[in-house]
């Protein structure tokens, strides 16, 4: 039992100087073993190219360990590092021990600040290290390490005050040999390249396509890039339409250069490292020259009398999907060609070859005329047009041969206001007529025509009349009528009495054009006292006197106003009596009634009056109107 207490006792002794020696050794620079040394113990950092991706955050560096044919128990270093480049976080649990049976002690040097490391066995029986690794670092990327305009940091690991020891406690010499890590640390694309697909974006071309090709600026080595549609582009751009298969962009839209000649569209792409870069590209649209789509004539209308042979029409223009090109015009065979030949086109402007005139048989001309435009195949566009001729549209009021008539103090005459459209389509009308306020009353404007809605307004005299569509437009015939009472206190000489029309007439057609008519014919109106059938002198009496005052109406000159037939009264008309050299009374003169002024009015004013006087209350009952 002694013995083996002074044995133990001797090897605490032995151990602890040994430890003392090491102690010692260490203050002297190991001497270094040479590589291919193959019984010298080291420890190294292997020089080796490390790839990281853009987000890696630390590094595992390995010491590797050879013993040789030493019996190495126990081992401490000092380990040197770029320390602006990298860092350890957590010298307990970032210095990671790889062999079993050891403690470790590692530390941060307070004036250099490397690594301290120790690495040895606490217990009996002492074990002894093996070729490996012995101690995997963790060290942390430092933000400076990163901000390079390189993609690759070396850093330097090297060893100094190594020491190794066996299981005795004895000091084995050894090395230490220093390496470097080339840090390849990944760098973002900087930019994305676009290669446009030209056939393909330009204008009018349909169906799914690629329109380009993209590419990364800022490519390394083994970077496998990935294009995807992105949302967080500032700027304007819009992703609608288009999208992306590998590294090819694709639509399916159909480009329309005039109204939009740029696509800015958001993508961002991933180096597989970590890095991405997003970006608006843009694509081009390519403009090519499209066919004209349409020609307008800014006037196709023409009132008869208001141009002739040579005069310009209107004015061609083109719509054509290309700006800024110029047109030619010319006439040409094809539907709607009917009536090419009388006309004619100068530059821009169609002209006549004819002199028109109202026909309500043929008042439309077709032309059929083609526009070219100065663009690439010079492309061209046809359409027919509808040239119309129209007439002056014509007012009258009731004249010749119809004179009409109103019985003093009787029921009134409704009178039309005649309207003649010549072709032209007006969808309002404004005129005044005067009247004899003397021998006539006034009293309403009434039957406008369906569509159309008026009003007649007297001003003393003159009446304003006003008609306004309300759906339709003014046909021929009567656009409305004006109702007037006689008054027996017209003279015999103002008893025909005239309607004119005064100032301007105004016309509005449906396209909102003023239309001038021609000059209105004014109008006529007898108004006829009511004197007894027979009493031509108007003295109110049947008696001799109307013998000789109707045997004077009947040689009467007629009228001044006598004329052809067709635009007159009938030379012997009762109407006529008022304007005669004799001025007597119409309605006692045509004793008989029947219009005219004949030798059987003679008669009948005779037998009337031999009447009146055997039978006088009779006959004033009957005579009386």
């Amino acid at each position: 039992m002694l013995y083996l207490h002074k044995t133990l006792a001797t090897a605490i002794v032995g151990v602890t100087l040994s430890f003392l020696l090491a102690a010692l050794l260490a203050l002297w620079p190991a001497t270094p073993a040479y590589a291919d040394d193959p019984v010298t113990p080291n420890v190294a950092v292997i020089t080796t190219t490390v790839k990281l991706a853009s987000t890696t955050a630390f590094i595992n560096v390995p010491i590797t360990l050879t013993v040789g044919e030493a019996r190495v128990s126990s081992l401490g270093f000092r380990l040197s590092y770029d320390q602006n480049c990298l860092g350890i976080a957590d010298y307990v649990n970032d210095v990671m021990l790889q062999q079993s049976g050891f403690v470790k002690s590692a530390a941060k040097n307070a004036v250099t600040g490397a690594l301290e490391t120790s690495i040895w066995d606490n217990e009996a029986p002492i074990n002894t290290m093996t070729n490996g690794e012995i101690l995997i670092i963790k060290f942390t990327l430092e933000p400076s390490c990163r901000v390079t305009t390189t993609n690759t940091v070396d850093v330097l690991f090297s060893f100094d005050n190594v020491t190794f020891a066996d299981d005795e406690g004895v000091n084995v010499p050894g090395a230490a040999y220093e390496g470097t890590y080339t840090l390849d640390i990944n760098q973002a694309p900087t930019g994305i390249t676009l290669t446009p697909e030209i056939d393909n974006t330009k204008e009018n071309v349909t169906g799914l396509r690629k329109v380009a090709t993209l590419a990364a600026i800022g490519d390394e080595e083994d970077d496998e890039h990935t294009f995807t549609l992105a949302s967080s582009c500032t700027g304007t751009w819009d992703n609608q339409g288009f999208v992306i298969v590998g590294a090819e962009l694709k639509t399916d839209l159909i480009f329309d250069y005039e109204a939009k000649s740029n696509y800015p569209v958001c993508v961002e792409v991933n180096d597989g490292r970590g890095g991405t870069f997003v970006d608006i590209v843009s694509i081009h649209v390519g403009d090519v020259n499209e066919a004209p789509t349409a020609i307008s004539l800014d006037n196709n209308l023409i009132v008869a009398g208001t141009k002739s042979s040579g005069d310009v029409v209107g004015y061609f223009t083109t719509t054509d999907p290309d700006d800024g090109q110029t047109h030619t015009y010319s006439l040409v065979a094809g539907a709607g060609d009917t009536d090419n030949s009388l006309f004619t086109i100068d530059g821009n402007s169609l002209r006549l070859g004819f002199t028109p005139a109202y026909n309500p048989a043929k008042p439309i001309y077709k032309i059929r005329v083609q526009t070219q435009d100065n663009g690439t195949g010079a492309l061209t566009f046809a359409q027919q047009f509808n040239i119309i001729i129209v007439g002056k549209p014509a007012l009258a009021l009731p004249n010749h041969p119809d004179v009409p008539y109103v019985i003093a103090d009787s029921i009134p005459v409704t009178l039309p206001i005649n309207f003649t459209a010549m072709g032209s389509t007006i969808i309002s009308a404004t005129m005044s007529i005067t009247y004899n306020t003397d021998c006539l009353t006034y009293t309403a404007a009434s039957g406008w025509q369906s569509g159309m809605t008026g009003s007649g307004v007297d001003t003393g005299g003159t009446i304003d009349v006003t008609t306004t569509s309300t759906g339709g437009a003014l046909r021929d015939g009567a656009l409305g009528y004006l109702s007037f009472l006689g008054k027996s206190t017209c003279t015999a000489a103002s008893s025909w009495t005239l309607l004119n029309f005064i100032g301007d007439t105004r016309m509005l057609a449906i396209d909102n054009r003023a239309v001038t008519p021609t000059t209105p014919t004014d109008g006529r109106l007898v108004v006829i006292k009511t004197s007894p059938r027979g009493d031509c002198n108007g003295d109110g009496n049947l008696n001799a006197g109307d013998f000789t005052a109707t045997v004077r109406e009947l040689w009467d000159a007629s009228s001044e106003l006598a004329g052809a037939p067709a635009i007159r009264l009938r030379d012997d008309s009762w109407l006529w009596t008022p304007l005669g050299t004799y001025a007597g009374s119409a309605m006692g003169c045509d004793s008989n009634a029947d219009r005219v002024i004949a030798a059987s009015d003679l008669i009948c004013t005779v037998l009337s009056t031999a009447f009146h006087k055997i039978v006088p209350s009779l006959v004033s009952n009957f005579w009386t109107v």
